[in-house]
């Protein structure tokens, strides 16, 4: 699969032209193809036909691609790229180079950011593969749609490092407040039940739909911008034999980055840090790579340098608790005593008015243990 990538993008470049316009476009149907699958395979091909046979039809489809895509390769022209070149692809200055890192970073914070927004609005959406494949979706729903965006705007000439600073720093000011607009989901979430019900669609499904694009969709969106515009920057602005090549050395250090950004947000932020402290850090990450464009363009962008930081101190600082959260919209007239977020789940303890009067255990926000007379689990 990772192949595939580069690939594509050499066959798509047919002449010497601007890429980058192609480039995000590729990038925005692809995502848009997983968006499909994940939507498909969990809301149907996994409850309706199976495992095993769901594994037989994605080997199937993959065959059938194989199939068109070499009939195809035979019927279209053969055109030689060699000609063309890439001189901002082939620069030896530092701009591109830190392009190059700073995808690195953004694939280690893109899976990172995944990592944590899982963990925590699992407390909001419950443990289900429905919510998991909607959180999935809404996550590759916001990198098309920058993908998309991206494509018109890459035509147009414009100082792309210094964009894409701005873009980075951006992203860590989204990320930093991803939790706060779901003080807003119930509000959002009773407006658009009436249509889910026109539209024949469950209405459980609407505040795991709601919830999870609030959270999520403002830093996919500018993810989904940022990467096209940084490949297009690494490759340069016109195809050429090495393209291909760039192409999969920029995309594999994105996925190395990711790989590390997954390990690092399960194994050491969450348990360590917990999942607000461990947004700020991540974001922190988008804010150094925003610094380091700023700074190695052919004038430093002493503006972006300085503000992006303070930018993010500030999002820091107005950042709210998700726990806080959840407990005001889930548990209203009950009082917290105690509450302690683990590297696996969050146990909270809440005492309960009424009649009986009792104290509650939650883990993840699920009703798990209570201590009113003969009765021990729920």
């Amino acid at each position: 699969m990772g192949a595939t990538l580069p690939l594509v993008i050499k066959s798509a470049i047919v002449r010497d032209d601007r890429i980058g316009s192609r480039i995000s476009l590729l990038y925005a149907i692809n995502t848009t193809g997983a968006i499909v699958g994940a939507l498909v395979a969990g809301f149907y091909f996994i409850s309706e036909i199976g495992v095993s046979h769901s594994f037989q039809i994605a080997a199937a489809t993959n065959l059938l691609i194989g199939v068109v895509a070499t009939v195809a390769g035979y019927r279209l022209p053969q055109q030689s790229l060699s000609a063309a070149s890439s001189d901002a692809g082939e620069s030896s200055s530092a701009a591109p180079r830190m392009v190059l890192w700073t995808f690195f970073i953004s694939g280690l914070l893109s899976l990172a950011l995944e990592i944590i927004w899982f963990r925590m609005l699992v407390v909001f959406l419950r443990p289900t593969a429905y919510a998991f494949t909607i959180m999935l979706a809404c996550v590759l729903i916001g990198i098309a749609l920058g993908s998309a965006l991206a494509s018109p705007l890459l035509r147009a000439k414009a100082n792309w490092i210094r964009v894409l600073a701005i873009i980075q720093g951006a992203i860590g000011v989204a990320a930093a407040l991803s939790f706060n607009l779901l003080t807003k989901a119930q509000a959002a979430t009773d407006a658009v039940a009436p249509w889910f019900e026109k539209l024949g669609l469950n209405t459980y499904l609407a505040p795991l739909v709601v919830s999870s694009l609030i959270a999520m969709l403002p830093t996919t969106l500018l993810l989904g911008v940022a990467f096209p515009i940084g490949l297009t920057l690494w490759t340069g602005d016109s195809g050429s034999e090495e393209t291909s090549r760039r192409t999969g050395a920029f995309y594999s250090l994105n996925v190395v980055g990711a790989i590390l950004g997954s390990v690092l947000a399960g194994f050491v932020l969450l348990p360590a840090l917990g999942t607000r402290h461990s947004l700020v850090v991540v974001s922190t990450l988008a804010t150094l790579s925003a610094v380091g464009l700023a700074m190695t363009g052919r004038r430093k962008e002493w503006a972006i340098a300085l503000g992006a930081p303070i930018a993010l101190a500030v999002a820091a600082f107005f950042s709210v608790d998700p726990f806080d959260v959840a407990f005001a919209r889930f548990h209203r007239g009950e009082k917290l005593l105690w509450r302690q977020e683990g590297a696996q789940t969050t146990v909270a303890v809440h005492d309960r008015p009424g009649n009986p009067h009792m104290r509650v255990m939650y883990l993840d926000g699920n009703h798990q243990a209570n201590d009113s007379p003969g009765t021990a689990f729920v």
